[in-house]
């Protein structure tokens, strides 16, 4: 349960934005600077540090930057400062925290003499335990500074799981990242959408009222460290029960025993299995999914999982890239084979495959298993971890169970690999349908190619082989680079 709530304050607690772009204007005007600025270069001097915004504006030396600060504080100290409002429903949030015995602190990076006197303007110095802003003489201005004193203060150094940050810009997120706790964004303020999710924060809420439906009941994040363990790994245990359940059900169907007679009896009819198991898996997976949906949108954290929608372009554009990616991932897996002499995978392999439906296995192997593995692997685990942590990780551990998973070292490889790509795909789109996507298409072309080689490694074909080896997996791969760039996929949210 979190005990501290550290507010930043201009585009959090007050909309400060009027006083301190007229201080800018002022600034500039007295500092003969003569640039036409767009209405968000100004809101942009809202949040961070003024002489670094000063200086990264207006390309100023350190002593310019200082000058400017000065400068603005001229107008600002006697009407800038009251040049302000209140957010509608701050105070309401205020009052229920306050209700809910949580502490409340301000981290700002304005000075301590002007947060205070905003607060007296507005009469909500009683709300707050701890205040804490720049030194007047910019000697401490960064937010993590900021932060750290009000932690000491407040004798929670050594409690960081019980404190976290509520912010409109990637500074606040940043600074209380450095210390190491969370940050709330609140996209009413002065920070974007964009800014606050590339910032990495825990939770976006649209309004302020928002705050009072996240803290009203415990969020997701502060499970004990065990349950947070049991609830990422059970998914799996259910789909291993699912096959269990499948082994017996196939069993009494064929043999009339609870058991499979042999081990080549299970390979036989492998497909069966792992089709009826992966559905009876599917069942309460799904649920579990739909249950872990509706608790992100109570809470708002992560919220915009499984909101996403892509286009049938970027649909396309994804399959493309599934199919160059996991051919490369293929190719992996087959040097690593031969190196490794690993008879064991190949074996496997035929034993599941051979003389079976090309038809059937890219039923089941190919639609089927992808779906399932994908609302376990991705909609399950990974998005149950990105509520405990940030995207690296949640996408490392992820994907080393599904490794794990797999059992043969060389398919622990490929699904490892695979599933960074789909844990990223996810991330990238906050779709869930496109990681099932990406799984479905990577299957199939493995599938098509390993019927196909026959036909391909002849000399008639050497063209379509060529083709199809070198030019699909950089086309892949340029579709990643695309999507991989800033700004050039953004997720639709529904």
């Amino acid at each position: 349960m979190y005990k501290l709530i550290l507010f930043d304050f201009d585009g959090t607690i007050v909309e400060t934005g009027e006083g301190i772009i007229n201080c800018v204007k002022y600034a500039m005007e007295k500092m003969n600077i003569n640039r036409n600025l767009t209405e968000e270069q100004f809101r942009s001097f809202v949040g961070p540090p003024l002489k670094n915004q000063f200086m990264d504006m207006f390309g100023l030396s350190e002593e310019e930057g200082l000058r400017a600060v000065a400068t603005f504080r001229e107008r600002y100290a006697t009407e800038g400062v009251l040049e302000n409002k209140l957010y509608s429903g701050i105070e309401d949030v205020l009052k229920f925290l306050k209700k809910k015995k949580y502490k409340l602190a301000i981290a700002s990076s304005k000075p301590t003499v002007f947060v205070k006197q905003v607060l007296n303007q507005h009469n909500l110095q009683g709300y707050f335990d701890y205040v804490k802003g720049a030194a007047s003489d910019g000697s401490k201005d960064k937010k993590v500074d900021i932060i750290r004193d009000v932690l000491v203060e407040a004798n929670m150094e050594n409690h960081l799981n019980e404190v976290i940050m509520v912010g409109d810009r990637k500074y606040d997120c940043v600074g209380a990242r450095e210390i190491g706790i969370e940050t709330i964004g609140v996209a009413y303020g002065y920070g974007s959408r964009s800014e606050l999710e590339s910032a990495g924060a825990l939770a976006i809420l649209d309004k302020p009222e928002d705050l009072i439906t996240y803290f009203a009941n415990t969020p997701l994040r502060k499970e004990n460290i065990f349950f947070k363990a049991w609830r990422t790994v059970y998914p799996i245990l259910i789909h291993l029960a699912s096959g269990k359940v499948a082994v017996t059900i196939v069993s009494l169907a064929l043999f009339g025993s609870f058991f499979m007679p042999n081990l080549e009896a299970v390979y036989n009819n492998a497909l069966v299995v792992t089709a009826l198991g992966g559905i009876i898996a599917l069942i309460p997976c799904a649920y579990l999914y739909i249950l872990d949906y509706r608790k992100r949108q109570r809470y708002k954290v992560n919220s915009d999982f499984g909101r996403g929608k892509t286009t049938i372009g970027q649909k396309l554009l994804i399959i493309i890239m599934a199919a160059g990616v996991s051919q490369l991932v293929n190719l992996l897996v087959a040097v690593l084979n031969l190196y490794m002499k690993n008879g064991s995978y190949k074996s496997l392999m035929d034993n599941v495959t051979y003389g079976k439906s090309f038809v059937l296995m890219v039923i089941i192997m190919g639609i089927i298993g992808p779906i399932v593995e994908e609302v376990i692997f991705r909609d399950l685990i990974f998005l149950r971890l990105r509520t405990y942590v940030s995207f690296w990780p949640a996408a490392i551990i992820s994907s080393a169970l599904f490794g794990i998973y797999h059992g043969n070292l060389i398919q622990a490889i490929y699904a490892f690999t695979l599933g960074l790509l789909l844990a990223w795909i996810l991330e990238r789109t906050k779709d869930i349908t496109s990681s099932i996507l990406v799984h479905i298409a990577s299957n199939i072309w493995a599938l098509a190619l390993a019927e196909l080689q026959g036909v391909l490694l002849t000399e008639k074909y050497g063209i379509v082989t060529l083709f199809i080896m070198v030019f699909v997996p950089i086309l892949g791969l340029n579709i990643l680079r695309y999507f991989s760039k800033k700004g050039k996929f953004v997720p639709v949210i529904k």
